[in-house]
């Protein structure tokens, strides 16, 4: 399976977070971009494959797709686990028309913000204009966070478990935030999903080749289950492991957890040991990790000693873990924004 995405493309984006919530292996391959010219010269197999002439495009085997909403359905019927779309016809369809919402409504409206990734227009007027219409678009954008924030309610998620729904709207919401567009607060439910998708993202981000793709545990949570239901608080198992019978919960150093005088002489003892254990190794590789620290500084001093400039190899280092994909697409987004600021590319 290769996927043709694209630096900066809300679209490629979605539907590698489908690949990898599906973990499905694939290869990526960025289209040239630049500031200055933006997407030309078109890939060529991109010319063959989409007459509208844009990425993403999806091959799979001689099946060869465009369009990310029938990119969604296609790898729903083809690769059903974990589901992407909920159950029912009634549900599927509230989940396609949330897709709808990111691309047909939201999108439209955070182009109104796209003018602040470029240099500064040097007609005032023309800059005036266009902070006005960011403003409408805004208000319009405000609206539609209240709406957003009414339809989650108290979910995880917009259609019970993770889905198309989630993918489409983050991206949008994702892109207004970069555009410095209407910020989150006031909408609790809506910044606490953003926050549980941010995690999300970056966990699918760049699982393709020959790798598969996992879902990773979001902060403080178990993964994503293979069903895709919303992952359970590991808060609630600490809880769990000093729980007496009857629902009470038993305290570290209790009577019960001792097992002195309530006959617990299993689960709270036990629990406890075990809890003890976990810290001790914990500490044990925090020593390590201290003293690998160390060797790592005396490195950098060796290489500075020797005239190098260890700033810039640590970010040969940190670039060195990225794919160059990643790489690639890193350096568009500072190209954008150093035109931004008016600093030269």
């Amino acid at each position: 399976m290769k996927l043709y995405s694209g630096p900066l493309s809300l679209f490629a984006r979605k539907i590698e977070m489908a690949l990898g919530e599906k973990g499905l292996a694939f290869e990526r391959e960025m289209v040239p971009f630049s500031q200055a010219q933006g997407y030309q010269p078109k890939h060529p197999a991109v010319l063959a494959a989409n007459p509208k002439r844009q990425v993403p495009v999806l091959m799979d085997g001689d099946l060869t797709l465009f369009d990310s909403t029938l990119i969604f359905e296609y790898l729903e019927d083809a690769y059903p686990e974990p589901p992407l779309f909920p159950r029912g016809a009634a549900a599927r369809a509230r989940c396609r028309l949330l897709e709808l919402t990111a691309d047909e409504i939201l999108l439209p409206l955070l182009r109104a913000f796209m003018y602040r990734s470029e240099p500064a227009n040097p007609d005032p007027e023309r800059r005036r204009l266009q902070e006005e219409e960011a403003g409408k678009a805004g208000a319009e954008i405000r609206r539609e966070y209240a709406k957003l924030e009414a339809r989650l309610g108290g979910q995880d998620y917009f259609c019970g478990g993770f889905s198309v729904a989630d993918i489409a709207l983050f991206m949008s919401v994702l892109f207004v935030l970069r555009l410095k567009g209407p910020r989150l607060d006031g909408h609790p439910a809506l910044a606490a999903w953003h926050a549980r998708m941010s995690g999300a993202s970056r966990n699918r981000r760049g699982r393709h080749g020959n790798r598969r793709g996992r879902s990773r545990a979001l902060p403080g949570t178990l993964p994503l289950t293979a069903i895709g239901r919303p992952p359970v608080l590991l808060r609630r198992e600490t809880v769990d492991m000093f729980r007496a019978p009857g629902g009470g919960v038993v305290r570290p150093g209790s009577t019960a957890s001792t097992g002195s005088a309530s006959g617990m002489a299993g689960k709270g003892t036990i629990q406890a040991e075990r809890l003890k254990s976990l810290i001790e190794r914990i500490e044990r590789l925090e020593e390590e990790r201290a003293a690998l620290t160390g060797d790592i500084r005396e490195v950098y001093a060796e290489a500075k000693s020797a005239g190098y400039d260890t700033k810039v190899m640590r970010q040969i280092v940190r670039l060195r873990r990225m794919d160059a994909a990643d790489r690639q697409e890193q350096q568009a987004l500072l190209d954008v924004y150093m035109q931004a600021v008016g600093l030269a590319v």
